[in-house]
């Protein structure tokens, strides 16, 4: 995991996972750098791992107001997977999947709580974290974060 307390760690990073709204995964250390100080510059806390098994690896409690940001083509368990399983743990309320257009070609199945955006447009990147950072739905782990939330309103 980088962060601002680490030597050489990416400028901007929150010094750890417990503080941040964003858990940002890459293998890429200039996108997730990229990624966490546009988040940032955006007043959203965000911290980021190397990889998924990196993410994994951090213990801390339930994320129900988190949200995963991942690439999707990642060593080991692509983006997909590792947002599936983050979930399912309850280690984040909702995932947004970095995948090219291209790769997202073919219809994929429909999964709660998980957004596919294409990386380059930084635009969408953000709009799609703000609204998982916004879903009333929390995470599968954390049902008293449900009974606590407003229900919101159906015409």
């Amino acid at each position: 995991m980088t962060g601002a307390a680490e030597p050489g760690a990416e400028s901007g990073a929150a010094s750890g996972a417990e503080g941040a709204r964003v858990l940002v995964v890459s293998a890429d250390g200039a996108v997730r750098q990229a990624l966490v100080l546009m988040l940032e510059a955006e007043g959203i806390p965000a911290c980021s791992f190397a990889s998924a098994a990196e993410f994994l690896g951090v213990r801390e409690g339930p994320g129900a107001d988190r949200c995963l940001l991942a690439e999707e083509k990642l060593p080991g368990p692509g983006g997909a997977a590792l947002a599936a399983t983050a979930l399912a743990a309850g280690r984040a309320r909702a995932a947004v999947i970095l995948a090219p257009p291209a790769r997202r070609a073919a219809p994929r199945p429909a999964r709660a709580g998980i957004a596919f955006v294409d990386p380059f447009q930084l635009d969408e990147v953000l709009r799609a974290v703000r609204q998982a950072l916004g879903s009333r739905t929390p995470c599968p782990a954390c049902p008293a974060a449900l009974a606590a939330m407003p229900q919101p309103c159906r015409p």
